[in-house]
């Protein structure tokens, strides 16, 4: 039975905590869009979420972060242009593709990258801060409309979501950018809500 509280009340970091941890699905406020997250590091759970968006495996997940320590969690290295950009964009919309930890499950990703970013969001980031990395992508049907409101997810995830974190209405609609670090060439995946003209900017 899915259960939809919100993150003003008391103890709900702990109350996701145990969900997180018995290999539930939760869905998250962010900056950007609502998103649905599971440990990053548990691979049952990995493996509920891409049957629950209907996404391909050939779509890796990307992790959200809630300080810069938990990098060394995720990630094999952080090349310069990848520093400058964290130290221009984080917290924020920019998800930075870097060579992944070895030991992360084998199906959060089929390649040697990952997608890392760290939300400007005080409430997750709270909540990783406690929980660990999360991974996590748009709480939609993969290809549906990005979801701004528990309203909108529930019409895509009804089934399969074990806690929604409802924050009111996210403050934007439009995903993050994703850009690749993990090559000597940089190159940007997606634009989003960062302009790949700043992107540029920064590392010139």
């Amino acid at each position: 039975m899915s259960r939809i509280l919100s993150t003003t009340l008391p103890n709900i970091i702990q109350t996701a905590q145990q969900t997180f941890l018995k290999n539930g699905v939760v869905v998250i406020p962010t900056d950007t869009v609502y998103g649905v997250s599971v440990r990053y590091d548990k691979a049952e759970a990995i493996e509920k979420l891409y049957e629950l968006k209907n996404r391909g495996k050939e779509k890796a997940l990307p992790i959200l972060i809630g300080a810069l320590d938990q990098l060394e969690f995720v990630a094999r290295e952080i090349p310069p242009a990848a520093q400058r950009l964290i130290q221009a964009f984080w917290p924020g919309g920019l998800t930075i593709i870097l060579p992944k930890k070895l030991n992360l499950p084998k199906n959060l990703s089929d390649y040697d990258t990952v997608g890392i970013r760290m939300p400007n969001h005080e409430f997750v980031l709270q909540l990783m801060q406690q929980c660990g990395p999360l991974a996590t992508t748009s709480a939609n049907i993969s290809g549906g409309a990005n979801p701004t409101s528990i309203a909108d997810v529930l019409k895509q995830l009804e089934y399969g979501v074990d806690l929604y974190l409802d924050d009111g209405p996210t403050a934007g609609d439009v995903p993050s950018t994703v850009v690749d670090c993990s090559a000597k060439e940089i190159k940007i995946l997606r634009e989003g809500v960062i302009p790949s003209s700043e992107i540029f900017k920064v590392l010139k």
